[in-house]
């Protein structure tokens, strides 16, 4: 999340505790509860019902608790260990296994983190720069996750934690920082399908950001290799975008380009995204809009495959750690006899008419 507008909304979502002291270990963690109505129309053409479900469940911002600490090393150099699993307070049956969320060992120095293990890439934490909400993903540009049966990627895109990862982490030089992550899920195994003569499935993912002042500027890429199916070749994607505060009032833009090569068939797509979020004393409003453009291919533009989100919601800080959310969410298509097709619905004789859903959740960190 941009930390720019967490510091405005005064912890409305507040940071997870600093590290302890060294050769200390810190307990955090956050828990998030939310009141879901979803409704979604996927009415067959020969009649069908509507689907409008309200219940109790885990906010898109998942709960989770975690470990870590560091130990200083002597001559400039430090050890650091994170550890996080995802839990569920709403049925624990849905939680996580143990360290699935984050789990790093590594070492500090004056330039940078070199971390091994498990967690987030930073093409993912660069999305996240531009994600105001909490209940589902609202503004994030990676439309993966919504909740609402609606899947926008072209590519196969990455998960948003990589497995056997090794990934560095610079330090902050003059506004400028930038992190590279490497990982494998390691399938090198006799029989194991290959691409282009290399073993995978891999990730390379890149970002860069600049900060100054008020102004911060962020880019990232990344490219996955998957040999699980002989026809995916390489996913692609990159990143460009900004944000800037003025006063009580925070905005940001970007343009996300998503490319799918596969044997046959290529795909690309192109999203821009705009959001705004101002705070007022405890009170935070924000709102957001991405466009996703039309899938284009080597055999043609896939038709009318283009589809607008808006995201809307207002976030109140009871206390520095806790605070009670509202958010609302539609996603619009420009063909919505298609979209369903486009989904990859089994009947592709169904109609989808503009899904959207309603989050009011209550969100505390320790």
């Amino acid at each position: 999340m941009n930390k720019r507008i967490i510091a405005l909304a005064v912890a409305a979502v507040a940071s997870s505790a600093a590290f302890a002291a060294d050769d200390g270990v810190t307990l955090y963690g956050k828990m998030n509860v939310g009141l879901f109505s979803d409704w979604q129309m996927n009415t067959l053409i020969n009649g069908g019902p509507a689907v409008n479900s309200i219940r109790v469940d885990n906010l898109s911002t998942n709960s989770r608790i975690g470990f870590k600490g560091q130990e200083d090393l002597g001559g400039g150099l430090k050890s650091y260990f994170k550890l996080e699993t995802g839990v569920a307070p709403d049925n624990s049956a849905n939680s996580k296994p143990f360290g699935s969320r984050e789990a790093w060992v590594g070492l500090i120095t004056s330039a940078g983190t070199v971390s091994l293990g498990r967690g987030k890439h930073p093409f993912q934490l660069a999305t996240e720069d531009f994600d105001l909400f909490d209940g589902y993903d609202g503004a994030t540009l990676d439309l993966t996750t919504l909740g609402l049966g609606s899947s926008f990627d072209v590519a196969g895109a990455p998960s948003n934690r990589q497995n056997n990862a090794i990934k560095f982490d610079s330090a902050n030089w003059g506004g400028f920082s930038f992190s590279g992550l490497w990982g494998t899920q390691e399938n090198k195994t006799a029989g194991t399908a290959k691409v282009e003569g290399k073993d995978a499935t891999n990730l390379i993912s890149l970002s860069a950001k600049f900060e100054t002042g008020d102004l911060w500027i962020d880019a990232a890429y990344d490219q996955t290799r998957n040999t699980g199916d002989a026809q995916n070749k390489k996913d692609q994607g990159f990143l460009v975008g900004a944000g800037y505060t003025l006063g009580n009032l925070s905005f940001a833009g970007a343009f996300q380009a998503e490319k799918d090569d596969r044997a046959g068939t290529d795909a690309k797509r192109n999203k821009f995204l705009v959001n705004a979020a101002y705070a007022i004393d405890k009170l935070t409003l924000k709102g957001g809009v991405i466009y996703n453009g039309k899938v284009r291919t080597n055999v043609g533009d896939v038709r009318d495959s283009q589809a607008n989100q808006y995201v809307f919601g207002v976030n109140y800080a009871l206390s520095k750690r806790t605070a009670l959310i509202a958010e609302y969410t539609q996603v619009s298509f420009k063909n919505k006899e298609y979209a369903a097709e486009y989904e990859g619905v089994a009947n592709v004789g169904s109609v989808r008419k503009d899904p959207s859903a309603l989050v009011l959740g209550l969100m505390h960190n320790f």
